[in-house]
């Protein structure tokens, strides 16, 4: 039986570690992936029966990573971050815990940019686009009818935006009253 100081045992893990040619931080994350070379893998085990030894839980890194929080989420149709999902296809966007408050307020100031975008303007919208917006608008009020009009509108607006097509005007037969004279 050989017996070894926690000096040699230490000097002995550095050795075996830089004989991979890997970081200790890329072999422990390809050992927890099933992603070694044999030879590295038989080399990761000792590590770890030397890290046994020696008490040691997790190997000291050198820098602990930084924690993620989710920010907001970004959408590939606005062409941006928006800090609630709008599409089912929308994707989290995490940052560094340090760059929290500056993200949020830099997704705030898009969204201000961004009005047209509400759900009541797309709700507004969908009932435009699915169903038959005459009939739909023949019962309401003139009032009533341009404020739907309106967030119709709105909505088509940032949709254009997200087009690339600021030029796109009102969906023919928005307001269809005002043709009709009504």
């Amino acid at each position: 039986m050989t017996e070894k100081t926690p000096d040699e045992l230490q000097a002995q893990r550095a050795e075996l570690i830089a004989s991979t040619g890997l970081t200790e931080e890329v072999l422990r994350e390809r050992a927890e992936t099933f992603q070694l070379y044999p030879e590295h893998a038989d080399v990761w085990t000792t590590v770890e029966g030397i890290d046994y030894l020696l008490n040691i839980e997790e190997a000291p890194t050198e820098k602990a990573p930084a924690a993620l929080v989710q920010v907001g989420w970004y959408c590939w149709q606005c062409r941006g971050i928006v800090d609630q999902a709008c599409r089912s296809d929308n994707v989290p966007v995490h940052v560094p815990a340090d760059w929290e408050q500056d993200m949020v307020r830099e997704i705030a100031e898009h969204e201000e940019e961004g009005e047209d975008d509400t759900p009541e303007n797309g709700a507004w919208f969908t009932v435009w686009l699915e169903g038959k917006w005459s009939w739909v608008t023949k019962k309401m009020t003139t009032v009533q009818r341009e404020y739907a009009a309106d967030r119709v509108a709105a909505y088509s607006r940032h949709l254009a935006e997200c087009d690339s097509d600021p030029e796109r005007g009102e969906p023919d037969g928005l307001r269809w009253w005002r043709e009709a004279g009504q």
